[in-house]
Order: C-alpha cells, then sequence, then structure tokens
C-alpha cells in the first residue's frame, strides 16, 4: 500500500501535458480524478428515482443497488430518455479533500467527469462552475450502460463507469469500458 501510495504521488504530481485540442487550457497539476477513483459525483448529486408515486429527486449517496433512475441513452450522440438500473453504487472515501465543480446545489462533478452540456460532453473543470472540495464522492455502473440524469434545474445526462460511449472528451480505455 505504502509504494502504490509513493508511485501515485509521483504521478498525481508531474506537470500535466498541454491539451492538444484546447492548448489555452491549462492545469497547474493533474486533476484529482487521474488518481484512484476516477470521475464521480458529489454525494448530493440530485438523480431522478422512479417511485411507485413518479419521480423522486434524491440524493446519489442515497441510491442503492436495484434503484430504478431517469437515464439517457446518448450512443446516437443525442439525447433519449430510458429507465436504467442501478447495477452498483460506489463511494470513494478520501484523506485529503477532492476539488468538486458545481453546477447548483443540485449537481456537482469532478473535474474530468464527462457531462452532456449543449449538445457535446465537456468536463466540468472547462466551465465556469463553482469549484468546491469534498471528502467523499461517488460514482454509479448502471445496467444498461447507460448515462444518468441529474441535476434539478436542468436534465443533465452524465456518463456513469463502464458507459461504452466513444468521441471526445467521454471515451476512456478503463472507466468507460465493460
Amino acid at each position: 500500500k505504502e509504494l502504490a501510495e509513493e508511485i501515485e504521488l509521483v504521478f498525481a504530481t508531474k506537470k500535466p501535458p498541454t491539451p492538444s485540442l484546447n492548448p489555452s487550457t491549462t492545469l497547474s497539476r493533474l486533476p484529482d480524478q487521474f488518481v484512484r477513483g476516477g470521475g464521480c459525483f458529489h454525494a448530493l448529486s440530485k438523480l431522478w428515482k422512479i417511485t411507485s408515486s413518479g419521480y423522486q429527486q434524491i440524493p446519489i449517496c442515497h441510491l442503492k443497488k436495484g434503484d430504478v433512475v431517469l437515464s439517457a441513452d446518448m450512443s446516437n450522440g443525442m439525447i433519449n430518455f430510458v429507465l436504467d438500473t442501478v447495477e452498483c453504487l460506489i463511494e470513494h472515501i478520501y484523506s485529503k479533500p477532492m476539488n468538486v465543480f458545481m453546477l447548483d446545489s443540485s449537481l456537482g462533478l469532478t473535474a474530468t467527469h464527462p457531462v452532456w452540456i449543449n449538445g457535446k460532453f465537456i468536463h466540468p473543470f472547462t466551465s465556469d462552475w463553482t469549484m468546491t472540495t469534498s471528502m467523499n464522492v461517488f460514482n454509479l455502473v448502471m445496467k444498461g450502460r447507460h448515462c444518468v440524469v441529474a441535476g434539478s434545474n436542468v436534465f443533465l445526462p452524465v456518463v456513469t463507469l463502464g458507459h461504452n460511449y466513444t468521441g471526445d472528451i467521454v471515451s476512456h480505455d478503463y472507466f468507460g469500458t465493460n
């Protein structure tokens, strides 16, 4: 464990590469998501859970395996609302605060967690979202491998683990595959 943490610290403190698609976006250090944990949701990010009386907004930290939530199939590059079942809820607890970018009180994501805004996937660190910190973050594996729809004031598709989407921003050889 000590050796893994030492290696991770060397990697995480290296100067990040200059983005080839947007060289004007620079970072002084790699986002926290490049260390263990990957892209994640703030614990109070709200999803739309299906209940016997309809839809209910619920913080991601209160979901459990088997819950059905409003989701989005993004496989054709468009939003197609669907229902999907939570296969697994993962909580990452950190020993130091993790940067989280908040759109508003209903949606917070780590720096490189892809979210669909204005017809394309973006990373929150490239937006004007407010940065805060959190000691724990969450992510999901969805049975149908769809995005989940998050937020209160807007319906934003946000990728989950194992999503299998390809393209700029959203492709990931590890977090984005089965």
